[in-house]
């Protein structure tokens, strides 16, 4: 009876491999469904390498996706600096025609922090409800039942 727990199990799986890591800061990022999986497909890929070049064809059947929503993704996340796109060419008997691009995986970029609005600005009075003339304000006198007009000392 030599039965393997599930972390084991689990072990095993990794030491194959099989998989790929990704940084749990890429879900602070903004991003559309297509965007996230297109670069989660590229990063797949390039696990070892850091590039790949799959077709857009193919990016777009493994992502669920149509050819120019894969394209929009691709191109989007390189204007984000998420991945950097080289285009390729091969050179044939009639010419050069272009190949699949290469896709470089970079360095997830900073942040821009969405700056909260300006705070208003109030001017507290004090708790006795001083006001610049140095005289508390008739309603506040009249709640207090006290003289409107007698100065109030600090």
């Amino acid at each position: 009876m030599n039965e393997r727990t599930y972390y084991e199990k689990k072990l095993e799986e990794l030491r194959k491999g099989g998989f790929f890591t990704v940084k749990n800061d890429i879900f602070a990022y903004e991003m559309d469904p297509y965007e996230r999986c297109v670069y989660f497909y590229l990063l797949c890929l390039s696990a070892q390498s850091g590039y790949c070049y799959p077709a857009i064809k193919t990016i777009a059947r493994c992502c669920g996706c149509s050819p120019n929503k894969a394209r929009q993704a691709v191109q989007s996340l390189a204007d984000r600096r998420f991945i950097s796109v080289t285009r390729s060419y091969q050179i044939g008997a009639h010419g050069n025609r272009e190949a699949n691009n290469w896709y470089y995986i970079l360095d997830l970029p900073l942040r821009q922090e969405k700056k909260a609005p300006p705070r208003p600005r109030y001017v507290l009075a004090d708790r006795t409800g001083e006001q610049p003339d140095n005289r508390i304000s008739t309603v506040y006198r009249s709640v207090l039942g006290e003289d409107t007009d007698k100065p109030v000392s600090v």
